[in-house]
């Protein structure tokens, strides 16, 4: 009743003010009767004498009521209002202005209705519904739905921690830790700020609190909770224009409270927020009615200005927002608005616009004659550039192709004795053409004269920015891993004699005199054994001394020991395992550039000069780097621009070295880690070695030749761990 009273008590005093105006009135209401037939509610409104169309009609679902307009009728039954409590029907109200007489049907619930004029006679249908089909739940921002039929019981849920922080666009952010994220979320307005009702959820001791947030510099002023049954209720309150938006994700319930954009000043109702819908259905009505009629419903005061006097509209809209409804009206009629505060301003298009440059005229005119402030700014962490460039320039209105750099001044002009004054500038960006702005990096601070508003302008936006920046810590694990795998199989079949080329060796042999004083060492590896014959040994060419190898060698000769046949057997294999894990971590602030650089050089003889004799020497480095730029993301993740290169070098003689790069872009969660990539390489070599024509025969050429077969595979994996720094993540 209190908000149907807003609407009414206006009319009920410009009825006293018409009673003494003798206005005179085509028609009167005499009476008006009521009952109930079946599932309808039945009014019959009396008129003196029969209209001549059916009266203006519109409706509003919350709170439920129904009006009708009688322009030019007079009141005479006799009565303002009447209690009745007959179906959907709570009671009645009749209001008259000294235009028309507004009848104002007081409902349970919304309903459908019907008119129809027989005679001098207007009677109005009401269709009772069934509280089941005319049940509807009140616009929420966000409301979550149980799923159905998957036996979810809220028992047991709770409310894990409470945070704020401000945002990039200097919104505030209510983070909500849930153990449950398809709990009943409730969100609406409430006076001032919102009421957030978390039903069937259990609040820690610890989170009953009231947190006052204003030094943030959002709209959000604090954050109160407390347990109200079986839910919990957040008070948050805000100042200003604000708007708010809500969304879950991973039990994370997020309400953001944010400042409305600046083409939304005029709005009635802001983004993220829904009008009430109303039914209209006026013929030829006063335009200035009309629009105060639906401009009431946002519980603003209304102004009407002279301008949209005699102006007439039809109009019949359904079930629809009554902000919509009112920008539709004002389009027909050539209409606009203006907001300030708590009033809204209707009048003619051209009126309010030539209204809103001659303010603007006389406000700067007041500018040019305003006293100038000097005010100090002690930053604390931002630089004395940063907030410059954005006074100056960044707030501009001026065009960006005309950039105007900052005027040098003299240390006479310094604000301090003894310092040096760095920047200044005059009448730029946020500045009035009498307003200067000097900077003194020493001892970071800035100075301003300007006129009082244009200061606070400057306090705000310092406000603003010199806040403690985020940090982030970034670790990289970078694990170089190899296998290798080799192994020989092979049969060396060797025959001696005097002037006889030795079989399989390819190196002829011959007998000498000086027998006994020397070594045959054999090439693969076996230990020497004395010679029994003066000659020369050369294998296959493969080396297995390295890899162990295994050689089992028997010799038959005769008694003079001029003639000897020599077989080996030769079996390798070999295994080799390698892993290397680096770990460059770095901490930096959120959106500036962080570099780690790790190097292994190595100096090789490259050339000597051929005239002094002097070596020169080449380096060869094997760099280990991390370039990371992280960003944090309203959800609390993190953004991150990387460039990872490893370097390794494989061989010490020549310096060859082997380069692996990596850059890329990623989002991972705040504690997360995530393989951004990787190497991986194989290498499979088999190898064949044997004696011409005697290695190709059948059955017996195994006994001249040897297989080598060699794999090798080496891989690189590249894993980042981001963690946002904390207090407690400092102490550790």
């Amino acid at each position: 009743m209190k908000q149907i009273y807003r609407l009414v008590l206006p009319l009920v005093g410009l009825w006293f003010g018409a009673s003494t105006t003798g206005s005179a009135f085509e028609n009167a209401i005499k009476q008006i009767q009521t009952r109930q037939e079946g599932d309808q509610v039945l009014l019959k409104v009396q008129m003196a004498s029969p209209l001549k169309a059916l009266p203006g009609s519109w409706s509003v679902v919350e709170p439920a009521r129904l009006v009708f307009d009688f322009p030019d009728v007079e009141n005479q039954s006799g009565q303002t209002g009447q209690k009745l409590n007959i179906g959907d029907l709570k009671s009645l109200n009749i209001v008259q202005t000294e235009k028309l007489t507004r009848l104002v049907l007081n409902l349970h619930r919304s309903t459908k209705y019907s008119s129809e004029l027989v005679g001098d006679v207007l009677f109005v249908k009401l269709q009772t519904q069934s509280l089941a089909s005319s049940r509807e739940s009140a616009p929420s921002v966000y409301q979550a739905q149980v799923p159905k039929n998957t036996g979810f019981s809220a028992v047991g849920a709770a409310i894990r921690d409470i945070s704020f922080r401000r945002g990039s666009e200097g919104e505030g952010l209510i983070l909500i830790d849930l153990t449950d994220g398809s709990i009943p979320v409730d969100i609406r307005r409430s006076g001032n700020g919102l009421a957030v009702e978390l039903r069937g959820v259990e609040l820690p001791e610890k989170l009953l609190n009231r947190r006052d947030v204003n030094d943030f510099a959002t709209p959000v002023k604090s954050i109160s909770s407390r347990v109200d049954g079986d839910s919990v209720r957040l008070d948050i309150q805000a100042q200003g224009r604000w708007f708010h938006q809500a969304r879950v994700n991973n039990n994370l319930l997020t309400i953001e409270v944010k400042m409305p954009p600046l083409d939304e000043v005029n709005k009635l109702v802001q983004t993220g927020q829904q009008g009430k819908r109303v039914s209209i259905n006026f013929f030829d009505a006063d335009a200035a009615m009309v629009l105060r009629t639906l401009a009431e419903i946002s519980g603003k005061n209304v102004l009407i200005d002279p301008s949209l006097s005699g102006r007439r509209v039809t109009a019949n809209l359904d079930n629809l927002p009554y902000d919509q409804a009112l920008e539709i009206v004002m389009t027909q009629v050539n209409a606009a608005k203006r907001i300030r505060g708590d009033v809204v301003v209707f009048g003619d298009r051209a009126a309010l616009q030539k209204r809103d440059q001659d303010m603007a005229d006389e406000l700067a005119r007041a500018n040019d004659t305003a006293p100038l402030v000097t005010e100090t700014f002690k930053l604390n962490y931002v630089e004395t550039t940063d907030v410059e460039s954005l006074v100056n320039k960044g707030l501009t209105q001026a065009s960006p192709s005309a950039p105007v750099a900052p005027t040098p001044v003299n240390g006479a002009n310094s604000p301090s004795a003894g310092s040096s004054a760095d920047n200044s500038s005059k009448g730029e960006g946020m500045l009035s053409p009498r307003g200067s702005l000097t900077s003194h990096s020493a001892t970071n601070q800035i100075f301003v004269r300007d006129i009082a508003s244009v200061i606070e302008e400057i306090r705000e936006v310092i406000r603003s920015i010199d806040i403690p920046p985020r940090q982030v810590m970034v670790e990289a694990r970078i694990v170089e891993a190899s296998t290798g795998f080799s192994s020989s199989l092979g049969v060396r079949l060797k025959y001696f004699a005097s002037g006889v080329a030795s079989l399989g060796g390819g190196i002829k042999g011959s007998l000498g005199t000086t027998a006994g004083n020397l070594s045959n060492v054999d090439a693969f590896g076996a230990p020497a054994t004395p010679s029994l014959i003066r000659t020369s040994t050369q294998g296959f060419g493969t080396n297995f001394s390295a890899k162990g190898t295994t050689a089992v060698n028997l010799m038959l000769f005769n008694n003079a020991a001029t003639r000897l046949l020599s077989m080996e057997l030769l079996a390798a294999e070999a295994d080799d395992k390698n892993k290397t894990v680096s770990a460059p971590r770095v901490v930096t602030q959120n959106r500036k550039p962080a570099k780690i650089r790790n190097a292994q050089e190595l100096s090789l003889l490259d050339s000597i000069n051929a005239q002094t004799g002097t070596p020169n020497y080449k380096t060869v480095t094997a760099p280990l780097a991390l370039e990371v730029t992280p960003s944090i993301t309203p959800d609390n993740k993190i953004n991150m621009q990387l460039k990872i290169e490893k370097g390794t070098i494989t061989n010490l003689l020549t310096g060859s070295r082997d380069t692996n790069e990596l850059e890329t872009n990623v989002i991972v969660e705040n504690g997360g880690t995530v393989v951004i990539g990787g190497f991986a390489r194989d290498n499979d070599t088999t190898s064949e070695e044997r004696v011409p024509l005697l290695g190709d025969l059948p059955y017996v050429g195994f006994l001249f030749k040897a297989k080598t077969r060699v794999q090798n595979r080496s891989e690189l994996l590249v894993f980042i761990t981001p963690r946002i720094v904390t207090d407690s993540l400092v102490q550790r």
